[in-house]
């Protein structure tokens, strides 16, 4: 069954096409933009992993060796800037794993490195009680054991937190690549959307022209032929307001025509003489 467009659903689809269209780009651009604020966050929160493992990385490097040159040089100043790198790792360097290990993509590696950096600070906090205690020349007589310890629970505490950073930088350079995809994807819509817009446009001012103004015109011009008695144009296809307005119009013309027709028969066949005057009493018309 064809479709019937009244004027109203002509109306109705010059005015509701390009709503339908530019709410549709409205729609893409706000989840691009959603996303976008989502991969911003993820960059922040990975760059600030990137760093803090960092920091991390440098007190795990120093921490022991700074103990362990401070250990050979019974120096105390040493001491005291060792107990500083420890506190620093502990109150750091936990509160950030802890966090870490609510992110998905940390996890797997929080608990080793919470494991790694308790045992590194354990084993730096033991040695630095000895050394208060007064056992430092114990220490030193065990020094190449407990160095050798120290640097194996270092190594692993830094291999951690160097995946850390892996993960940090890697997930930071995915984010912002992600983003420049959408700036990218952002600015395609805009293009696609003014290019439909106009294309839209286009169609919109052709159809009203064709389906509706032309149509119009048509009605216009019969109007006026109808009021001379001249030959109407064809009529209007389609059953919408505007084609039964022409065909009322064209139908009032055969009525018109018809009428004449009998008046100018009983005019011309009348055995009485009929004559039309006008104001000035000339004769106009006359039955032969």
């Amino acid at each position: 069954m064809r479709l019937k467009l009244r004027v109203f659903h002509r109306g109705l689809l010059l005015v509701g096409a390009p709503l339908v269209l530019n709410l549709t780009l409205i729609a893409a651009l706000a989840f691009l933009l959603q996303q976008s604020d989502r991969e911003q966050a993820f960059e922040f929160r990975y760059r600030n992993l990137t760093a803090v493992s960092g920091d991390l990385f440098r007190l795990a490097y120093e921490a022991p060796l700074t103990l362990y040159l401070a250990l050979q040089t019974r120096n105390p100043q040493l001491f005291k800037l060792c107990d500083q790198d420890i506190a620093a790792l502990k109150e750091k360097g936990f509160k950030s794993i802890d966090r870490w290990q609510r992110d998905p993509l940390l996890s797997h590696k929080a608990a080793a490195g919470k494991k790694n950096l308790a045992d590194l600070v354990d084993l730096m906090e033991d040695l630095s009680s000895v050394r208060k205690a007064g056992g430092a020349i114990e220490l030193l007589s065990q020094l190449p054991n407990v160095t050798s310890r120290l640097l194996a629970v270092k190594d692993d505490t830094l291999n951690t937190l160097a995946g850390f950073q892996k993960v940090g930088y890697e997930r930071t350079q995915a984010s912002q690549r992600s983003q420049e995809n959408m700036r990218i994807a952002q600015i395609a819509i805009l293009i696609i959307g003014a290019a439909l817009n106009i294309i839209v446009g286009l169609l919109l001012f052709a159809f009203y022209q064709k389906g509706i103004c032309a149509r119009l015109q048509t009605i216009h011009s019969n109007t006026e032929l109808l009021s001379k008695g001249a030959q109407m144009h064809e009529a209007l296809s389609g059953d919408d307001e505007i084609a039964q307005l022409d065909q009322a119009f064209q139908q009032m013309a055969i009525e018109l025509k018809q009428a004449s027709e009998r008046e100018k028969a009983l005019f011309d066949n009348a055995s009485d003489v009929i004559c039309v005057l006008n104001q000035s009493n000339n004769f106009v018309k006359m039955n032969p």
